[in-house]
């Protein structure tokens, strides 16, 4: 999860609604002699929802890395707001839920979303968030103590508590039938509401949401 600090939002920044979520042009990363990515053009508008499809070692959780700033592209530009990417998460406009995200031990459901949405300038209201993420029944249950899928649950909650752009890397790995099902209907919640998503695959919401698989 790609988390803002509290001293980097003091001075809230909004995301303009007619304003591109994500424009990247080609983008190019090597590691050694592999070549993950060899010039990739993505544009994502605000309220789109994309999805990155390909095989293992096509570069698409390299691509979630270069949109979140992890990563730097050896050649190309990628512009998340019309400002660099590290700048607008700083800014508190992007959430990310990624392949290997942990959660704070010891804590419960509700203290750890609520610790969340503390960081950023104007995050979901407590009841919208915790409808969306269908976590209700296990607030007051601690972290540590949830089932793979509730952990997902609160994962997703964590990543969208923000209310951003939403990039999401293998977000139903390890997940059963129904509880992919269930994540996507939250995730069609969510883009219904207006937000961008990216996901491989690459989905977007209120601003836009990327996302893999």
């Amino acid at each position: 999860m790609a988390t803002p600090t509290p001293a980097a939002l003091s001075q809230p920044t909004a995301a303009p609604a007619d304003q591109s979520a994500i424009a990247a042009a080609g983008l190019a990363k090597s590691y050694g002699p592999t070549v993950a990515l060899a010039g990739l053009d993505l544009h994502v508008a605000a309220g789109e929802t994309v999805a990155l499809l390909g095989p293992n070692g096509a570069g698409k959780s390299t691509t979630i890395g270069l949109l979140l700033g992890l990563l730097h592209p050896d050649r190309g530009q990628v512009r998340v707001y019309d400002r660099p990417p590290s700048r607008a998460v700083a800014d508190g406009l992007v959430g990310a839920r990624l392949q290997d995200a942990g959660l704070m031990p010891g804590v419960r459901v509700g203290e750890l979303l609520a610790m969340v949405r503390g960081l950023y300038p104007r995050p979901l209201p407590p009841g919208e968030l915790v409808a969306l993420a269908d976590l209700e029944p296990v607030l007051n249950r601690r972290v540590d103590r949830l089932s793979g899928g509730q952990a997902q649950r609160v994962r997703f909650a964590a990543a969208i508590a923000g209310d951003p752009l939403l990039l999401l890397d293998e977000p139903t790995s390890a997940m059963d039938v129904q509880a992919r099902r269930n994540f996507w209907a939250q995730i069609h919640r969510y883009a219904a509401a207006g937000a961008p998503c990216c996901s491989p695959p690459t989905t977007c919401r209120k601003p836009t949401t990327p996302q893999t698989g």
